[in-house]
């Protein structure tokens, strides 16, 4: 009984970590007209492509990646 409890327990938890990470990762959400958000959508048009009769707005917690400082190249 621990055991499937235990296994339900890291299911829920893994579906809804995947979705928290998407709303973080995307520029842009959908809005659909009966509620919710859905920040899947790295571009506008990608996000209107699919809004239906929803609308879509920049994603509030989204935060560009930081540009990666060149590295030193190591001499041999």
């Amino acid at each position: 009984m621990r055991t499937v409890l235990a296994a339900m327990i890291v299911l829920v938890t893994a579906s809804t970590a995947d979705r928290a990470t998407a709303e973080i990762l995307y520029p842009w959400c959908r809005q659909p007209s009966d509620g919710g958000n859905y920040c899947g959508y790295s571009s506008e048009a990608q996000c209107r492509e699919n809004s239906g009769t929803g609308f879509c707005i920049q994603n509030p917690r989204y935060q560009a990646p930081a540009a990666a400082a060149p590295g030193k190249r190591r001499s041999r």
